[in-house]
């Protein structure tokens, strides 16, 4: 069971490092404006999964 959460920790620290940018223009944008819509706020890109 710890070598699941450990391999989930590392995927979501991943995708949050490979995303900073993104991450921090929201941020930004939210303390500028408070409050966002959806167009405000760009469609993610998709994301090839893995084979079932």
């Amino acid at each position: 069971m710890r070598g699941y959460l450990e391999t989930a920790l590392k995927r979501a620290l991943g995708i949050l490092s490979e995303n900073r940018a993104s991450l921090e223009e929201g941020a930004q944008a939210l303390l500028a404006h408070e409050v966002l819509s959806g167009k405000d706020i760009p469609r993610p890109k998709p994301v090839a999964l893995a084979a079932e």
